[in-house]
């Protein structure tokens, strides 16, 4: 008599964790749900990374916008010349069919401080608990960190590191190119610097700029970008734009490129550059990147190849009194669940303890 077959077919681990590399992010996060087994089969880091990994080098996107939009309380009675600034953050995703705004601050929380992206996280510190708070965009998961005893509330990221380069202040957002994050900083001199932190082996250092690169800074009209995965900072004057590369990060050996005519089709006023998408090289420009009175956003894609210029609408929920813009040129799904110890092993930032 022939056995009847139970039905049951075993997929080896290896082919098994290939084919959840190639399932779409939605359906990893209901996968999840399956069983104890799913859940720490899909957790494990070398599927996450492997997804991350893999969407960071697909084609160029259109960049994600996150908007930060900000109400204004009359000032208090008793409290004379009090102006309390409330505000919202929203993402939103620039497909159509997947446009949502999604609100991540309340409003009894205060305004928002040291706004920071990576991988599909956000960062940033709410002024009335003072404590940071990571935010993950596609789980709508968020983690309060600890409040840390170190001295001041910017730095603990970087745990029990001594800073070798004395005390600075960030002032722009940082970016991480092959485990260095660059930043635009101010000494205790008042003086513009750029500075580099090596994740790996836990140093800071400065940065050679070449000639009066940040000088520019002071105008707004400087912008630090990851292009084709070397550091680049671009600045303009009123007739054209520069980007300084730096082609060698050891020998801090820097090249120019001058784009003569982008500017002549881009508006006089109100234009920021955002980024570069990646790995395409087109350098992003918003348009109105603070104040919104229309309904429509523009964003301009400038073809570093081709000298080209396109241009695209997005539109907004409503008009604000103000509104702050910041566009992400790299945003990938992340289904990591925020704990302590995931962010320690995925990012190696949480040395708090």
């Amino acid at each position: 008599m022939a056995r009847k077959s139970s039905g049951v077919i075993n997929i080896p681990l290896d082919l098994m964790v290939e084919i959840l590399e190639k399932l779409p992010t939605k359906s990893l996060a209901r996968f999840r749900c399956v069983s104890y087994q799913w859940e720490s089969m899909i957790n494990k880091f070398i599927v996450i990374d492997s997804i991350m990994t893999r969407r960071l080098n697909q084609p160029p996107r259109d960049p994600h916008f996150l908007f930060k939009r900000h109400w204004f309380q009359p000032r208090l009675d008793h409290i004379p010349h009090t102006i309390l600034s409330y505000t919202y953050l929203y993402h939103q995703v620039t497909d159509e069919q997947q446009l949502y705004h999604e609100e991540i601050i309340e409003k009894e929380e205060g305004y928002l401080m040291g706004f920071q992206y990576a991988r599909g996280l956000i960062g940033f510190c709410c002024s009335r608990n003072d404590q940071f708070r990571i935010h993950n965009l596609t789980t709508r998961q968020s983690l309060f960190l600890p409040v840390t005893r170190l001295p001041g509330s910017l730095f603990y990221l970087f745990g029990d590191i001594q800073c070798s380069i004395g005390v600075h202040f960030l002032f722009e957002q940082a970016i991480c190119i092959n485990g260095e994050i660059y930043y635009i900083a101010r000494n205790a001199n008042c003086t513009h610097v750029l500075v580099s932190f090596d994740v790996r082996h836990e140093k800071f250092s400065y940065v050679q700029t070449p000639g009066n690169l940040l000088a520019y800074h002071h105008h707004e009209d400087l912008t630090i970008v990851n292009y084709h995965g070397k550091l680049g900072c671009i600045c303009r004057n009123k007739v054209d734009v520069d980007m300084w590369v730096m082609q060698d990060a050891k020998k801090q050996e820097w090249s120019k490129i001058t784009f003569l005519d982008m500017l002549q089709s881009l508006p006089k006023l109100n234009t920021r550059f955002a980024g570069v998408a990646n790995p395409g090289g087109e350098i992003v420009i918003v348009h109105q990147p603070h104040l919104i009175i229309e309904l429509a956003l523009n964003v301009y894609y400038y073809d570093t190849k081709q000298n080209g210029l396109r241009r695209s609408e997005i539109q907004t929920t409503s008009p604000s009194d103000l509104v702050s813009i910041r566009a992400v040129m790299d945003h990938v799904e992340n289904i990591m669940r925020l704990k302590f110890s995931a962010l320690v092993k995925s990012f190696g930032i949480l040395d708090i303890f």
